[in-house]
C-alpha cells in the first residue's frame, strides 16, 4: 500500500466526502504514481513523493491495510491487526482532547516555512501545543 506525502513527510489529505478527510491510500505503486502525476498537474512538481504506507502502531510497511475500527481510520500491519482482534492492542486513535474545528490561516511564505520547520511534519500537534501554552500562560496571569 502506498501514500503520497510532502517531501517533508507532511500527510496529504483530501477534502472529498468519500475520503472523509483522511490520507488517501493506493493499493499499488502504479496507482500512486498516476495520482501523483494528476496532483502535479495543478501543483508545483517536486513537492510530493510516493511512500509506502506504515502501520500506525509499529511502523511496519509490510502487509498493511487501511480500514475503519469503530469511528477511527487506521492503517495496521497483519501482526497489529491480529492484536487488535484479540483485544491486545489497546484503544485505537488519539485520546479525545476536545472539540475539533476547522480554520483557514493566512500567513506569509516565510511564516509557513518557519511553521513547517518547527512542526516537523505535524502542524496540528504543533499548533495545539502553541495554543495550549498560550492558554496556560494567560490563565496564570
Amino acid at each position: 500500500m502506498f501514500v503520497i506525502r510532502g517531501k517533508n513527510g507532511e500527510i496529504i489529505t483530501s477534502s472529498e466526502i468519500e475520503t472523509d478527510g483522511q490520507e488517501i491510500t493506493y493499493r499499488t505503486r502504479e496507482e500512486a504514481r498516476k495520482a501523483l502525476k494528476e496532483l502535479e498537474r495543478s501543483m508545483p512538481t517536486g513537492f510530493f513523493q510516493i511512500e509506502e504506507a506504515k502501520c500506525m502502531n509499529c511502523g511496519e510497511t509490510h502487509n498493511v491495510i487501511d480500514f475503519y475500527s469503530g469511528n477511527y481510520y487506521v492503517i495496521l500491519c497483519a501482526n497489529c491487526r491480529q492484536k487488535l482482534a484479540m483485544g491486545q492492542l489497546g484503544k485505537i486513535g488519539r485520546p479525545s482532547m476536545g472539540t475539533t474545528k476547522k480554520v483557514s490561516l493566512t500567513l506569509s511564505d516565510d511564516m509557513w516555512d518557519w511553521l513547517d520547520e518547527k512542526a516537523e511534519g505535524n502542524r496540528s500537534k504543533f499548533l495545539r501545543e502553541v495554543v495550549a501554552n498560550a492558554y496556560l500562560n494567560n490563565e496564570s496571569e
